[in-house]
């Protein structure tokens, strides 16, 4: 027969002790969740995060988010920080051609040149804009189809990362996977495309100017705060998620 012994006093104390914790960790909890619930969307989302409440299951988006502009110009980067900042899903073009082709960028310009990747790219930037909204990361040279344009145009609103040349160049000048660059002159290149694309990039719903000096996540938030000051305008968030305050 196993005898149970009585709990010691220190031992009732630590028990209790550990009650009190667990239900002051609930009221907080609650707190925060109620905090949560009133406070503007957007800035639900970073609360949540923060204080460990769960995200919310429904995308905020009531229009895809479509970042185009120059390589270089961290539209990956600023597109994927600014997905968490609204807690929406991000997309990146070129990742998912080559997921589809099975091959990189690279190999794809160089195996079968320049017109079938505009090909593939045109119809990878169909369908993503035609799953749930999502922030997007445009290839560079998506925006400046006129049939893309026509796309983004209708379904989405884009944001165009305006970056200076310099920073441009010191961000790519060392890589290897900029095809267009594999030329001669690659900062002559640069240049050029730049003439050529500036003015249909500043046809972008929102402009985004990037300062070298800024973060990923600075000029991510930026964005964001253009987002949210647009929406009036341009409905770019649900009205359940999105109270315009």
């Amino acid at each position: 027969m196993r005898i149970c012994k009585a709990p010691t006093y220190s031992a009732m104390i630590r028990f209790r002790c550990r009650l009190q914790s667990q239900a002051l960790a609930s009221v907080v909890r609650s707190c925060n969740e109620c905090i949560a619930n009133i406070i503007h969307p957007v800035g639900r989302r970073l609360f949540r995060r923060n204080f460990g409440v769960a995200a919310m299951s429904n995308s905020a988006l009531k229009r895809p988010i479509v970042f185009v502009g120059m390589m270089g110009s961290g539209k990956s980067a600023v597109g994927s920080a600014t997905a968490k900042i609204l807690g929406v899903r991000f997309v990146d073009c070129d990742k998912e051609i080559e997921a589809s082709a099975g091959m990189s960028i690279s190999s794809i310009f160089s195996e079968y040149g320049e017109a079938r990747f505009r090909e593939a790219e045109t119809r990878i930037l169909s369908r993503v804009l035609k799953d749930s909204p999502a922030v997007i990361a445009a290839g560079g040279g998506t925006f400046m189809n006129e049939r893309n344009r026509d796309e983004i145009g209708k379904r989405a609103i884009s944001v165009w990362l305006k970056v200076s040349p310099d920073t441009l160049w010191q961000r790519v000048k060392n890589k290897t996977t900029r095809p267009l660059l594999k030329t001669a002159d690659p900062y002559g290149t640069l240049l050029q495309l730049l003439r050529e694309r500036e003015p249909i990039y500043a046809r972008a719903t929102l402009t985004a100017c990037v300062r070298q000096e800024h973060s990923v996540q600075t000029t991510a938030k930026r964005v964001a705060e253009k987002l949210i000051a647009a929406n009036a305008d341009f409905e770019i968030f649900l009205k359940d998620q999105f109270d315009g305050t």
